[in-house]
């Protein structure tokens, strides 16, 4: 009778243990299983975060820019842009331009103070000006790839898996400041003692993605963005 009651016991946990490893088999411990499903809706935009070569051909708009805003005043803040638009012309050459905008925002106001625009082409992998050149610019992240592989091991502080309304998909990540994803920006902006950094990746509709990259500093806070827009959705989820 013990031994049908242990051979029981036994079958019982096994059972348990074969269900439970073929329910939560794809789903990492460090997630929830909205969390891991939130992510599966950007497959396909991690790829091209990795290897942005790969899927310029399917590329219709693409923008890029950081911003630097620290406070000048009480409640005031100043904000410095540099941003570039590209867009695919029929001859499958990126054109667009380039922009420098200084900005100031109180509680209520936002204020252009100053405000620059520069023709510019996307050609042999790198960004060229076809007029001025302007002495402060960051060409070398357009278009610029990194291991969103990195993101698995990070922390998720906030996501969306469905709108109710829109095509709306979101995913935040905790970074460390000393991830290879913020080092290349936090080098060559000179950021001095970074406190927290943070990326959210964004799906606004079926042909739009973005990411958003945070770094704040006692008294600055960069952000980092890059959005696309798709020509072929079907090809991009290959």
């Amino acid at each position: 009778m013990k031994k049908q009651r242990l051979l029981l016991l036994f079958g019982g946990l096994l059972i348990m243990i074969m269900m439970t490893a073929c329910k939560d088999s794809k789903i990492p411990e460090n997630r929830t299983k909205k969390e891991y499903q939130a992510e599966q809706n950007f497959k396909s935009y991690f790829k091209y975060i990795s290897d942005k070569n790969n899927y310029l051909d399917n590329i219709k708009v693409y923008y890029f820019s950081i911003s630097i805003s620290k406070d000048v005043q009480d409640k005031v803040s100043e904000t410095t842009t540099c941003s570039y638009r590209l867009e695919k012309q029929k001859n499958q050459e990126f054109i667009g331009n380039f922009e420098h905008e200084v900005s100031e925002s109180s509680q209520y106001s936002t204020e252009v103070k100053n405000q620059i625009q520069y023709p510019i082409q996307y050609k042999d992998n790198s960004i060229r000006f076809t007029e001025k050149t302007p002495s402060e610019r960051y060409d070398e992240f357009v278009f610029s790839s990194f291991d969103s592989s990195l993101l698995k091991k990070y922390k998720i502080y906030y996501y969306l898996l469905k709108h109710p309304e829109t095509e709306l998909k979101g995913v935040s990540y905790k970074i460390p400041i000393n991830s290879e994803i913020v080092a290349p920006f936090i080098k060559q902006l000179n950021i001095k003692n970074p406190k927290k950094s943070s990326i959210s990746v964004t799906k606004t509709g079926s042909k739009e993605y973005y990411y958003t990259i945070s770094i704040d500093t006692d008294s600055e806070i960069y952000s980092i963005f890059e959005g696309i827009t798709l020509e072929d959705v079907k090809e991009f989820s290959k």
